[in-house]
């Protein structure tokens, strides 16, 4: 094959691998180890790893960092943070990219010349292997029970309440997980416990911000908090469905995010919303992102709210100091 016919082959092959293809895929496809070598030197191509070329005229981003360690080696995927940074997963949308990571076999050589986190595991169940972005990967329930394994409670939380919130089969990651359970693995016990207190009820909150909120709120000797409570008027039309909510007290707390709080329309939206809760009697307070990096500030500004409340309504709460 002409050296220009096999060159537009493999360019293209790398147009959908965000630049990067393998001199074993190359030569696939028409070119010889001695015209590898020559795009090499002329600069038309690096090869940041052995055996992976990258095209110069492909920008370097966080994905071709990623699938030139998926190419490195025989069997290897996404996986762990950057499986999750692929499917979006809760936790690290709107994050800077994660180190690239990936698992693979342990007949395969540990790669060199680029930064990356490898992973040791034992053959991969096609089962739990997907392509995202174009990108090898570990499937959303295997990326769950890894991320589970990380020992962040609070992001294997965010993760199993993302993966519900798609509409995931919350039996597809439990029986994933009993596949993958081997003694002493943190991940798949995460998992099991999470999915003991999905099965005892209750609503996954729609975001993890308001599952920060209700931490917030778990005050003791308070009335109960219920999460989406519809108030209605006197003639039961739906005025308003706080996020956190305190019957007993009428009071309300908002998860004031930037994707929904945000913008004019918004705004009036919250305010027209608002007039209508305070001519029943209710109360809001809002919470905003910062505060909820902060609970035990909440929690206080919340408790001497409540207890305000309790004292205008005229409600004794006698076990609260």
């Amino acid at each position: 094959m002409h050296f220009d016919d096999a060159l537009r082959l493999v360019a293209e092959l790398a147009a959908t691998q965000h630049g990067a293809v393998t001199r074993a895929q190359a030569a696939d496809r028409g070119m010889s180890r001695r015209q590898i070598q020559r795009i090499v030197q002329c600069g038309v191509a690096t090869e940041p790893v052995r055996g992976v070329l990258c095209f110069t005229s492909a920008p370097r981003t966080w994905r071709q960092d990623q699938m030139v360690a998926t190419l490195a080696g025989q069997g290897f995927h996404a996986g762990f943070r950057a499986a999750a940074y692929l499917h979006r997963l809760d936790g690290f949308v709107g994050q800077r990219p994660p180190t690239p990571e990936i698992v693979g076999p342990s007949s395969v050589r540990r790669i060199t010349g680029i930064d990356v986190v490898q992973h040791w595991v034992e053959p991969l169940d096609p089962a739990d292997l997907v392509v995202v972005d174009a990108i090898p990967c570990t499937g959303l329930a295997r990326t769950v029970i890894d991320v589970s394994s990380l020992g962040d409670r609070d992001l294997a939380v965010r993760s199993v309440d993302d993966f519900e919130r798609r509409g995931a089969s919350l039996q597809w990651l439990g029986l994933t997980a009993e596949r993958l359970h081997r003694p002493g693995q943190s991940g798949t016990r995460m998992v099991f416990e999470l999915l003991a207190r999905r099965r005892s009820g209750g609503r996954v909150p729609d975001t993890w911000f308001e599952r920060l909120v209700e931490r917030c709120v778990a005050i003791p000797g308070l009335p109960p908090w219920v999460r989406q409570h519809d108030v209605r008027d006197a003639s039961g039309n739906l005025i308003g469905r706080p996020d956190l909510a305190c019957p007993a007290l009428l009071l309300g707390v908002e998860a004031h995010s930037r994707a929904f709080h945000f913008g004019q329309r918004a705004e009036a939206l919250d305010q027209r919303r608002d007039n209508r809760l305070a001519a029943v009697g209710w109360h809001l307070i809002y919470v905003g992102w910062y505060d909820a990096e902060s609970p035990a500030v909440v929690a206080e500004t919340i408790r001497a709210t409540a207890l305000a409340r309790a004292r205008q309504l005229g409600i004794n709460l006698p076990w609260v100091a």
